[in-house]
């Protein structure tokens, strides 16, 4: 029931008509309503549905409430890191043409917790994958939404179509006064007040800087 199905299967499903492997149609149809919903509202599914973005505002609620620490990257090095979505993103789509496999499931930190396999199904092979998911969550700590921001493939797929987005949170230059309120609780620390006018596409649409 993952709409990212849709995007690991189209290279093949374009060069021969075929699925990859635990891929049905139903992904196809997640792919699209997820398609049509980022090209009309922008990238609301990262900031309103997304299980594992209700992760990591979790453990952002918990690391504030306990105080623990932080790691605010430069702009410079954030920048930089936010091109591994799209590291991550064209290594899935090669390996999952090359290898007509989910192959990409064997390592998603998002089926590794959610489909309780390390539970209920333990083997030697879940190792890489839990490595994985503990490295994200502890990355998650001390960066707000540091898989949403730095790793993940479906978040490079939205921030790539929002360029063509028919909503998008913009700022008005006749009436900002400059005060940067709206950069503060960005949880993807984009700088809104700086916008020309359009927010950058890495926006996952929580509506938190126009509230």
């Amino acid at each position: 029931l993952c709409p990212f199905g849709a995007v690991e299967t189209l290279p093949t499903l374009l060069t021969s008509g075929n699925f990859i492997t635990k891929i049905h149609q139903s992904n196809i149809v997640l792919g699209l309503a997820v398609l049509v919903a980022t090209l009309l509202v922008g990238n609301t599914f990262c900031g309103w549905i997304c299980p594992f973005g209700a992760l990591q505002d979790g453990i952002t609620w918990v690391r504030r409430t306990l105080r623990l620490p932080t790691w605010t990257p430069s702009k410079r090095v954030d920048a930089v890191l936010r091109y591994g979505r799209y590291v991550v993103l064209g290594l899935v789509l090669v390996m999952s043409f090359t290898t007509a496999k989910l192959w990409f499931g064997d390592y998603d930190p998002y089926v590794t917790l959610f489909s309780l396999h390390w539970i209920f199904e333990p083997s030697t092979e879940l190792i890489v994958a839990l490595v994985i998911l503990v490295l994200v969550v502890v990355a998650s700590v001390l960066v707000e939404r540091a898989w949403c921001r730095y790793l993940c493939p479906l978040g490079g797929v939205f921030a790539l179509l929002g360029h063509v987005s028919f909503l998008r949170i913009r700022r008005s230059e006749k009436t900002c006064s400059d005060c940067t309120l709206c950069d503060r609780p960005c949880p993807v620390e984009l700088d809104v007040s700086k916008a020309k006018p359009f927010v950058s596409t890495d926006c996952i649409g929580c509506m938190d800087c126009v509230a």
